[in-house]
């Protein structure tokens, strides 16, 4: 028999891209899925506008053998006690029943999750943070956006240049000094496609450029350890700011973004900053200078130079690109992320529940 799952989200709120994803895994592995909210839509691109569509049925309260799946993506860090309330709740909740949490806000590094639940987190570092249960895992990329992937690119031919199309917004410390470096730099027959471009318009950019800069995220450094700014900051802020592991050495808060997924899967290859080097974790690592091209943020003079080499060489590209596309689906197609959280979650609760063995389609 199939496992039934059952995702709790807050009503009147869009459901996580993460989560959507995986409710797609979860019906193409063939089992079933509920929810306590009547309308359920992501928030995602290219991702079907109500995820009913899939076949989830409406129920108020999760059967004793379903596996509950918590989006909590819009909530913990906006609560009073930054979700302290929640999480506890939610820790006793897994005394009864297999809980997994699926948390996607950009603040996922400086929070404290339980010890005893399985926690899905984008953006980890490693050595930066540490979470005991939380485990990486990538934005990743909908059924139906590797399906138009697929039909756009048989149509399009590359062309040399690099789509930097990103909305103004707060805290991007990280992708304004790679924009800066990169928009400096005198890199002969590369242009820039700056157009900001949605559905179909952007697949098809996508379709046609050879690079994309898919890099988000801030840097950090513990300002509450300095009286001249901790005596200006909220107890929340403070709060935020005393996170698990942090050091006194900048470090980068959050990393991933949509646009490397998307990307990816369209196989123009993304510009990101070295995954070795800053220890961005996924449960399997791109390889440099084949699924994405790496940025060192102490060399960048040298990272664009060998740039050169990728619009220089149509067979080069090429290889890459289709590399690119063949390992997008073996760790950020839907149904790759249901086996991954399904595995985690068994390995966490085998002890505490009986076992459950779901067979991936």
């Amino acid at each position: 028999m199939r496992e039934s799952f059952f995702v709790f989200n807050n009503p009147g709120k869009k459901i996580g891209y993460i989560t959507s994803q995986f409710i797609q895994g979860a019906r193409l592995a063939g089992c079933s899925v509920s929810t306590n909210v009547e309308t359920f839509d992501s928030d995602g691109r290219f991702c079907a506008g109500n995820l009913g569509n899939y076949g989830i049925t409406f129920k108020p309260r999760p059967n004793v053998s379903d596996i509950i799946v918590i989006d909590e993506t819009r909530s913990l860090s906006v609560e009073a006690d930054v979700g302290q309330t929640s999480l506890n709740y939610y820790s006793n909740l897994q005394n009864n029943f297999k809980t997994a949490l699926i948390y996607s806000n950009d603040d996922v590094n400086h929070i404290t999750f339980p010890t005893n639940i399985a926690v899905f987190l984008p953006h980890q570092i490693k050595g930066f943070t540490k979470n005991s249960y939380a485990f990486p895992v990538p934005w990743g990329f909908t059924v139906e956006g590797f399906e138009l992937a697929e039909a756009k690119i048989k149509s399009r031919e590359r062309i040399n240049n690099i789509i930097i199309n990103f909305n103004p917004t707060h805290r991007q410390t990280v992708r304004e000094s790679l924009m800066a470096a990169i928009e400096t730099s005198v890199l002969k027959g590369l242009t820039f496609d700056k157009r900001q471009l949605f559905d179909s318009g952007y697949a098809e950019q996508l379709s046609e450029a050879k690079f994309i800069l898919a890099v988000g995220g801030a840097y950090h450094w513990p300002k509450s350890d300095y009286d001249y700014l901790r005596s200006r900051m909220t107890e929340r802020e403070i709060w935020l700011e005393e996170f698990p592991l942090r050091t006194r050495t900048v470090g980068i808060t959050r990393w991933d973004s949509f646009r490397f997924w998307e990307a990816i899967a369209f196989g123009c290859l993304p510009i990101q900053l070295d995954f070795e080097i800053y220890g961005f974790d996924l449960p399997i690592v791109p390889e440099k200078w084949l699924h994405y091209i790496p940025v060192d943020l102490a060399n960048i003079a040298q990272s664009l130079s060998q740039l050169a080499d990728f619009y220089s060489s149509p067979d080069l590209f090429n290889y890459c690109s289709t590399s690119a596309m063949a390992w997008a689906k073996t760790v950020a197609h839907p149904s790759c992320l249901f086996a991954y959280i399904v595995d985690k979650v068994n390995g966490i609760y085998k002890n505490l529940h009986k076992e459950c063995h779901i067979a991936v389609a």
